[in-house]
């Protein structure tokens, strides 16, 4: 990959230059656990679970976290939003983990209902805002939001990116098989592009990606990487 004049482009084999405008990679957590990452030969980023409420860390994010940015991919670094203690509480945890790679990476809410009693669609906007104000006041980083299809509609004025899950049928197993690989074009991409300030589709949870044998999530980043390193960088505190 090389930058001109503030744009990406790739080289083929017979030296040929395309420009880059979007990215394909992964997110991954202890799920993962034996992941070769520079294996990960057609994967651009990798957005690494960290910490959950403030009572867990995922033991192997930092070897993944360094291995991502050796091998030259872009890195990203999530929080799983769980348990009752506050949004300020949460941030903070995630932060003192976080710490050495702020302006390197991509830093996201997990904001789901599984294990977080205080997911309330339509009505549970404040721990969002108030995690994401408190990493912008002490990072000087805005953070993504990662949250479905189904309920975005309600965090589309938080003023943060949001990174949209939505599955089709046909990306979709329930037995974990690996239907999909990355597609150029995945089902629902034009209904989720205009759910707001959606900057990365998380579009299958059972892909298969070169040098990965078990499925995954796959997301669509829309972008090259120079627009990766904007969403990263520290703009002051």
């Amino acid at each position: 990959t090389v930058t001109v004049g503030g744009k990406s482009f790739r080289a083929d084999n017979n030296g040929r230059l395309s420009e880059i405008t979007r990215m394909d990679g992964i997110d991954i957590a202890s799920y993962q656990k034996g992941i070769n990452i520079p294996a990960l030969t057609t994967t651009g980023f990798v957005i690494v679970k960290v910490s959950e409420g403030n009572y867990y860390t995922n033991p192997y994010w930092k070897q993944w976290a360094s291995e991502v940015l050796s091998c030259g991919k872009k890195l990203g670094l999530y929080h799983y939003a769980g348990g009752r203690s506050s949004a300020e509480t949460q941030a903070q945890f995630f932060l003192d983990r976080v710490a050495d790679y702020l302006g390197k990476a991509v830093l996201v809410l997990d904001w789901e209902g599984i294990s977080n009693p205080q997911f309330d669609p339509g009505s549970d906007t404040e721990f969002v805002e108030r995690w994401t104000q408190y990493v912008k006041e002490k990072t000087g980083v805005t953070p993504w939001v990662y949250v479905s299809a189904s309920v975005a509609a309600n965090y589309s004025g938080i003023s943060c990116p949001l990174w949209i899950a939505k599955y089709a049928n046909r990306y979709y197993s329930q037995d974990g098989a690996i239907m999909t690989d990355y597609v150029d074009e995945p089902t629902f991409e034009e209904e989720v592009r205009g759910l707001g300030n959606v900057v990365c589709y998380q579009y299958t949870s059972c892909g298969g990606v070169d040098g990965y044998g078990e499925a995954l999530d796959i997301d669509k980043f829309y972008g090259a990487p120079d627009d990766w390193d904007r969403y990263a960088r520290v703009e002051g505190v």
